[in-house]
């Protein structure tokens, strides 16, 4: 999906394509909020660039534009709240990227939300990583770079209401699993080459929670001429 996504930014390479996308729709376990993003991303042609089959982006060279992001938490009350100034951001970590935003899971007691990123360099290099967002201190972001010094992460699971898991990942080998304790502010990595005791009980506790309510949808899409 995030690849088909990115794939709609070719067009007229020398002019610009700007997709708005809205993530899936993740519902909380106690059904009091969904929460989901909407996001514009814009591709911006150059005088010289032109299409190659050799990259993701077809369109070389290109620039990807500030995100533009938005946060909304719809309420069991009907109130709807917006997250409009750089909610997640992205547009400072990820400025000069592509990114695919979509909420996985919260945490069983509702609290905590985990939200995927692919993440695209326009060329033909990926990776995911994840944010964790406090939902009673502003959906403040706690924690951006996993599993640091990896390529990418993969997200696993909560083992408790305040403890998540990851998979770290490198192109070249496997990595370790890690555990991020939102309460201490603390990681712990724990090896995958041997299938200790710890290892086999942690992997045995992950779980999700939250159901997705509505499907990531392209909502517009739009061509502009070379500036």
């Amino acid at each position: 999906m995030s690849q088909q996504t990115i794939s709609r930014l070719n067009g007229n390479c020398q002019g610009s394509t700007q997709l708005k996308y809205q993530s899936q729709i993740l519902t909380s376990p106690d059904s009091l909020k969904s929460v989901y993003i909407n996001m514009i991303l814009r591709r911006v042609g150059q005088y010289r660039s032109r299409n190659t089959n050799e990259f993701l982006i077809k369109c070389n060279s290109n620039i990807a534009e500030k995100i533009a992001e938005e946060l909304v938490i719809e309420n069991a009350d009907g109130s709807v709240q917006r997250k409009l100034t750089a909610a997640l951001g992205l547009s400072e970590r990820l400025q000069n990227y592509y990114v695919v935003a979509n909420p996985v899971s919260f945490s069983p007691d509702n609290r905590y939300l985990i939200v995927r990123l692919d993440v695209f360099d326009g060329l033909n290099k990926s990776w995911v990583n994840h944010i964790i967002l406090d939902t009673l201190n502003n959906y403040s972001v706690l924690a951006f770079s996993n599993c640091n010094g990896f390529e990418s992460n993969s997200y696993l699971g909560f083992i408790s209401s305040s403890e998540v898991v990851f998979a770290c990942e490198n192109t070249s080998e496997p990595g370790p699993i890690e555990v991020v304790d939102l309460t201490k502010r603390s990681r712990q990595k724990i090896s995958t080459n041997s299938n200790s005791k710890e290892l086999l009980k942690i992997l045995d506790q992950v779980r999700s929670y939250g159901l997705v309510s509505a499907e990531f949808v392209i909502v517009n899409e739009q061509q502009f001429p070379p500036r």
